[in-house]
């Protein structure tokens, strides 16, 4: 098995555990979690990941980013307003 196919199959894993850890609560627990586990996988495959495949989870990692900032945003619009 292709260490990307290990990678998604660990994601997998973890959504599913975050979907069961974040039942009762909002979205953006969900995603909170999905970046951590996610960050934290990048991280434990970063010696033994290839070029190619650190730059497609950098891709993923930038959209996150992305989605995070912007339900953080969000957030401190509904706090202030």
């Amino acid at each position: 098995m292709m260490l990307s196919q290990k990678l998604m199959l660990i994601m997998m894993v973890w959504t599913t555990v975050s979907i069961f850890i974040s039942a009762g609560s909002d979205f953006e627990v969900l995603f909170t979690l999905e970046m951590v586990g996610f960050l934290v996988i990048r991280e434990y495959v970063d010696a033994f990941a290839t070029t190619e495949l650190k730059e497609r989870l950098d891709v993923f990692f930038y959209a996150g980013l992305f989605i995070f900032a912007v339900l953080v945003i969000r957030r401190i619009f509904l706090v202030v307003l």
